[in-house]
């Protein structure tokens, strides 16, 4: 059986019932296998939630790749980089994200991609400064990280609405031009 298959199941699995509510043997059933043959793929559970990690790491780095692509200006490519990583934190459950905390290098990863992901908002900041789209006395640092942080943010329905009027408050009118043309809807959050 393809590695991927096991791993896009896995995650599966772990986005909705989290790690602790997920076995090999579950994982194993769904993918009609043995747990033999999955452990001998796998030496444990934690080893292929690692795996999985590794995985989605590469996938949400392809979609950014191709948000960029398709992004008109860094504006765009900010906004639509919110919602894709919105869309993609909201399909796993808070256990998941509760549950990774026993799991030392597993949170070394989650943390390392909220890193990431800070850092890919500051290079749309900074480039967006360059193009006229933001205004540039404000500190966009805290800026990134509050967006980076919001992600984790489930239970706020008000997320677009936020993200939408504090990006407004710091473009240009140029900005606020590329702005009026989303809407929470079009955002997809």
């Amino acid at each position: 059986m393809p590695r991927e298959k096991i791993l896009k199941t896995a995650v599966s699995f772990f986005a909705r019932y989290g790690i602790k509510g997920v076995s090999m043997n579950q994982i194993a059933t769904a993918l009609q296998m043995s747990k033999k043959t999955l452990y001998a793929e796998f030496e444990n559970k934690e080893d292929m939630l690692l795996e999985c990690l590794r995985y989605e790491k590469l996938r949400m780095e392809k979609v950014i790749e191709k948000t960029e692509q398709e992004a008109q200006n860094p504006l765009e490519a900010l906004i639509l980089g919110l919602s894709n990583m919105y869309h993609y934190r909201s399909s796993f459950c808070p256990a998941f994200f509760r549950d990774v905390e026993k799991y030392m290098e597993a949170q070394d990863m989650v943390q390392a991609s909220k890193i990431r992901m800070h850092n890919l908002y500051m290079k749309y900041f900074k480039q967006g400064i360059e193009e006229g789209y933001f205004q540039p006395n404000y500190e966009y640092e805290a800026i990134a990280s509050l967006f980076t942080e919001q992600l984790g943010d489930w239970d706020n329905l008000q997320q677009p609405y936020l993200i939408l009027t504090f990006l407004r408050g710091v473009c240009t009118e140029k900005g606020v031009e590329v702005l009026n043309h989303f809407t929470p809807m079009k955002m997809q959050l």
